[in-house]
């Protein structure tokens, strides 16, 4: 399996469950945070199946932390691969 260059790295699925939101409204917190890379026909497959992969991490720079997310676990992962 290919991961993204980190130092940590966390995978977290449905993490709209944890505050009991709805897929949408998630994607509206996450778009007025700013927080994670999402593609635009990855949000309406999330939306359409309520399944959520969210891949965040550190990487080995002094960038900051990374984050994107997708309606399954491969796709979460290629988009993070894909990420500088």
């Amino acid at each position: 399996m290919k991961l993204p260059r980190h130092l940590n790295l966390r995978i977290e699925h449905q993490p709209h469950a944890v505050c009991y939101e709805t897929v949408t409204q998630w994607l509206e917190k996450i778009d007025a945070l700013d927080a994670c890379t999402i593609e635009p026909e990855d949000r309406t497959q999330m939306i359409a199946t309520g399944e959520v992969w969210e891949i965040s991490w550190h990487p080995d720079s002094p960038v900051g932390s990374c984050s994107v997310a997708a309606a399954t676990l491969e796709r979460a992962l290629m988009l993070a691969c894909e990420e500088p």
